[in-house]
């Protein structure tokens, strides 16, 4: 089972290096959205990141509606990734960056590349940040740091684990 397991973690992996999980399908369902992130390019005190929005469908589909540069490059509905019970859009360092933080329903995080969407316009899904089990939810703290919470309540530095600063 475990194999099995590595081996789908590892072609959803794959799919979304490569951008092969592109749906381009239209409009997305309102009936199975769990929850939506909107407006996301609309405060312009943050660098734009080329989402109007995210969707989490009740699948565990993350899909970005992009736009500008990053919609040319990656489509109108794309499957960022799989598996997610939570989503987040978060300002962290001081240069009016935002990330896109992911909560797996195994636990994990993911995280979209925020250097890589905005300079390069696509979207690099990076898994397992941090190697961190148990996670429920992010969280920003009064010190303006991402903090991971595990289902303990116990509270992990996400910053450190991002690479791409």
């Amino acid at each position: 089972m475990k194999k099995i397991i590595i081996a789908a973690m590892a072609a959803v992996l794959m799919f979304a290096l490569c951008g092969c999980m592109s749906t381009n399908t239209g409009e997305v369902d309102p009936e199975e959205v769990k929850m939506s992130i909107t407006g996301i390019d609309e405060d312009q005190f943050f660098v734009p990141m080329g989402l109007d929005s995210i969707d989490v469908l009740k699948d565990g589909q993350a899909i970005l509606h992009a736009n500008g540069d990053l919609l040319d490059r990656i489509g109108e509905n794309y499957v960022a990734a799989m598996g997610v019970s939570e989503a987040y859009v978060l300002p962290y360092g001081n240069g009016g960056y935002r990330i896109v933080i992911f909560v797996l329903d195994n636990g994990t995080v993911s995280i979209l590349n925020p250097v890589t969407m905005i300079e390069k316009h696509q979207a690099a899904l990076k898994n397992n940040i941090g190697k961190l089990s148990d996670i429920v939810s992010v969280e920003q703290g009064n010190d303006m740091l991402l903090y991971a919470v595990d289902k303990d309540g116990e509270r992990i530095e996400l910053d450190r684990f991002f690479d791409f600063i």
